[in-house]
């Protein structure tokens, strides 16, 4: 049994829900919501001795179409419905439901309401959630200044979103994902709402069911994290929004990132967090989402340069020197703009060159730090941009041919290629090592996922390698080669392999 609503008047004439239907014989709907007559018509019950449950005393002289009895203990009565089709309560879904639709214009009642839909959420599995949704979306639209019902609404979202996705059809999807971004946008001063409304945009695919908004989106959780990059939850969820957002898109839609302003926003916050001395998960993620961002996109690369990107890395590798899981994300990004041609001679600086070989040098149990630092270095050195004295390129060279030849050949990868045509380019260098570090890229990712089979072949990786036998490479990049070319092969002449072949 719920309390009366908070300054409820329970004073009424002494009648009875009997007694006016009776008096007016024409009456259809009757509404006695938060009143005693509602309460009488609980308490005039008969109680079932063996089970306690209350009916109705009298059987009723006919039936209401409607009958309004929120907060009042008469819609507890187990035959209620043969008093009225329609009844407005608080006693399970249909109730509820009723209540919604009856009071959708009328804020104070409705404050309660929708936290009584959500206890209800927590204790049973609905049989109408859509409709319940729908429901919600509308006290939305209708209360958006009312902050209480925002706030109950949003964490109504929540468990909506989280238990009945599957449900959902695409356009309700849809409106669910912009009145929670509506609301992080007008309530940024209310915390429990932009949080409640953040972590249930978790419960949708990322970027798939958002990238019909994907603008607005991003606008909005971009300023979230610019807003909340020093709160420890809010901005984890922001962070992680934005690097789920961008790590699957495809080209045309990062150059939409660039227009509404990923990377200089992050490399703000960066900034920010690097003057304050903050290291932590958030700070990892920035520098992810830039690797993410930049991923064949020389547009959000310039972005980054244009920034003062390389000195913020160096300040970022000098105040944090033993962070290897930061170094990983800031080592990701730079191979990025390491392919993008025109970038490359201010990478070959005698500073950043050092660096890199030193986080080649270092050991870690982790090789994906050395791994893109010679992935760097591979196209710096490929296109004959070596332009400075010290380190000399023989030493560097050196340096990345230890390393390489260190690598376990079948070391898992917690990386993803969408593209090999920039690591196919140095297969045609005329620097080995530049060679060695593209050949053992294929070998490593082919030997664990045949999807990367499948892209060699689509992007003529065959022909190119197939060139190898004849360079002026080490031994161990032709064996490389040829376990390569004997895969891509087997590949495609596999049977199962032919549909996928014809799709290329």
């Amino acid at each position: 049994m719920l309390p009366p609503m908070r300054g409820e008047n329970k004073r009424r004439p002494e009648t009875t829900v009997y007694k006016i239907m009776e008096e007016l014989p024409a009456l259809v709907s009757l509404d006695v919501g938060g009143t005693k007559i509602g309460d009488q018509l609980y308490r005039d019950g008969r109680v079932k001795e063996t089970t306690g449950d209350r009916y109705l005393k009298d059987t009723p002289p006919r039936k209401l179409e409607f009958l309004g009895l929120y907060n009042c203990e008469g819609c507890e009565l187990l035959d209620i419905y043969s008093l009225a089709d329609t009844v407005v309560g608080y006693t399970g879904e249909i109730q509820l439901l009723a209540s919604l639709t009856y009071y959708m214009n009328r804020a104070k009642p409705l404050m309660y309401i929708v936290g009584q839909a959500r206890q209800l959420q927590t204790e049973h599995n609905l049989s109408c959630p859509q409709r319940l949704t729908t429901l919600l979306l509308k006290v939305l639209q209708s209360h958006r200044r009312n902050r209480t019902i925002i706030e109950e609404v949003t964490a109504n979202l929540f468990y909506l979103s989280s238990t009945y996705y599957a449900t959902c059809s695409k356009q309700q999807k849809n409106d669910i994902i912009m009145e929670l971004i509506i609301s992080i946008e007008t309530c940024q001063d209310m915390k429990y709402v932009v949080r409640n409304s953040l972590v249930s945009l978790f419960h949708f695919d990322i970027p798939g069911d958002v990238i019909f908004a994907f603008v607005k989106i991003s606008k909005v959780i971009l300023n979230t994290l610019l807003k909340y990059h020093e709160d420890d939850d809010i901005g984890r969820h922001a962070i992680h929004f934005c690097n789920a957002l961008v790590c699957s898109l495809q080209f045309d839609m990062k150059r939409e990132a660039s227009r509404v302003g990923f990377v200089p926003i992050i490399v703000k916050i960066i900034q920010m967090r690097l003057e304050a001395n903050m290291h932590d998960e958030i700070l990892e993620v920035l520098w992810g989402t830039l690797w993410n961002v930049t991923d064949e996109t020389p547009e959000n690369s310039w972005t980054f340069i244009n920034l003062g990107g390389l000195q913020l890395l160096q300040d970022c590798f000098a105040k944090f020197p033993e962070e290897p899981e930061l170094h990983k994300s800031i080592m990701g990004l730079v191979g990025n703009i390491a392919e993008v041609k025109e970038i490359q001679p201010l990478l070959v600086n005698s500073t950043l060159i050092q660096l890199f070989c030193e986080l080649i040098s270092k050991e870690s149990p982790n090789i994906e730090i050395s791994y893109n630092a010679c992935g760097t270095l591979s196209h710096l050195m490929s296109e004959g941009s070596w332009t400075i004295d010290e380190p000399k390129q023989e030493d560097v060279v050196s340096i990345m041919t230890t390393a390489i030849d260190s690598w376990e050949i079948d070391s898992h990868r917690n990386i993803n290629y969408r593209s090999f045509i920039p690591i196919l380019s140095l297969v045609d260098s005329e620097v080995p090592v530049c060679v060695y570090w593209a050949v053992w890229a294929f070998r490593n990712l082919c030997g664990q996922d045949d999807r990367y089979i499948k892209m060699l072949l689509k992007e003529n990786g065959r022909e190119v390698l197939s060139q190898v036998e004849n360079k002026n490479v080490g031994e161990k990049t032709k064996e490389m080669t040829r376990w390569l070319l004997q895969k891509i092969e087997a590949y495609s002449q596999d049977p199962n392999n032919q549909y996928h072949l014809h799709s290329l």
